[in-house]
């Protein structure tokens, strides 16, 4: 119900953290350019939010749309509007991994479960190998016969895929795994033995890095030869290049971890906002005026949603909350500007 669970608070030392907790479109121009009736087009997270891919593409249309209405003769094939509604699809549904073992050289191993619009492995195995039968939502599928380049693997985003090299061991009692890896070589020299996982990160058991492999046209993402036991080489998905850190149990947040800054821009805490909330506010304007919040250089882009989080915290519901007039900042402009204005046309 959106409210933190006590007790479950963990202590960790760390030095970056990447957080990826949704995300808001950037459509206020573009609803205040509608409201007034002035011409606009949107692509991108300003018309929805989905895969980077989705946007790329919705970005090639609009632009075919901008010239169109500037008088160019430039089409839009048929078939771009449908494809593009397929790259925003929601994810589908999913079925369960089930690995099949080959006795040829080497094969990928896809563990794509979800019916997601993404092709990149199609689009990189030179020996069209991988298919997908239907359409771009379907599951990929290996045929044919793999040559072990290793592309497919450089190529899904997922980390997804992995090459099983069955040809290493003439008594079969080792296979090699082809895996995605983007960390530095020098973080697991060449021999060091790293714990191996499944796809839900349980410990499956050792593999010994043998070898890195590198590609001019990848500059963040190298290849990984790894081996391991034959038996385990249809279950490793990954490996650890560090022990888990359980972290500490947190006894009490105190100072400014258990009042952390909402609105960045104003400086307004968690506190401030939770006072008002509690004292019956529920129009994001008004919480505007009386702490500022939302009213800084982002125009809530920030906050909004970190308000709304509190809101739900403190067991309202959002269908209860008015959300926030947008003004859109084109382009900001110091007072100064206006000021030296008014005094140009005094004179």
């Amino acid at each position: 119900k959106f409210r933190p669970i006590p007790g479950t608070e963990r202590l960790f030392a760390v030095d970056t953290v990447l957080i990826a907790v949704g995300l808001s479109p950037v459509n206020e121009l573009l609803q205040k350019a509608n409201a007034y009736g002035i011409e606009a087009y949107a692509a991108g997270d300003a018309e929805e939010i989905a895969e980077a891919s989705a946007a790329i593409f919705s970005g090639k249309i609009i632009g075919r749309k901008i010239a169109q209405s500037m008088g160019m003769d430039i089409p839009i094939p048929s078939n771009w509007v449908g494809f593009g509604e397929l790259l925003k699809h929601h994810a589908g549904a999913s079925e369960p991994f089930r690995p099949i073992e080959l006795n040829t050289p080497v094969y990928p191993l896809i563990r794509c479960m979800q019916e997601i619009p993404c092709n990149p492995c199609i689009e990189a195995c030179p020996n069209k190998c991988i298919t997908m039968p239907g359409s771009i939502l379907a599951l990929p599928e290996f045929s044919a016969e793999c040559i072990g380049c290793g592309s497919c693997v450089l190529a899904c985003p997922g980390l997804a895929i992995n090459l099983v090299i069955n040809d290493y061991d003439a008594k079969k009692e080792k296979a090699l795994l082809l895996m995605p890896y983007e960390f530095v070589n020098d973080l697991i020299p060449l021999g060091q033995t790293v714990t191996t996982t499944d796809m839900e990160g349980r410990v499956v058991g050792a593999g010994k890095v043998i070898a890195y492999k590198t590609k001019e046209s990848q500059n963040c993402r190298r290849l990984l030869l790894l081996e391991v036991p034959t038996k385990d080489k249809m279950t490793v998905a990954g490996f650890r290049i560090r022990e888990i850190d359980e972290g500490q149990a947190l006894a009490s947040a105190a100072g400014e971890e258990a009042d952390p800054i909402v609105c960045r821009c104003e400086r307004v805490r968690k506190s401030e906002i939770v006072r008002e909330i509690r004292a019956g506010v529920r129009d994001m304007n008004q919480l505007k005026a009386r702490t500022r919040a939302g009213l800084g250089g982002c125009n809530g882009k920030t906050c909004t949603e970190l308000i709304l989080r509190l809101f739900r915290e403190e067991g309202v519901a959002l269908a209860e909350i008015t959300m926030p007039t947008q003004r859109p900042l084109v382009a900001e402009v110091h007072l100064g500007d206006f000021i030296a204005k008014g005094i140009e046309e005094n004179r």
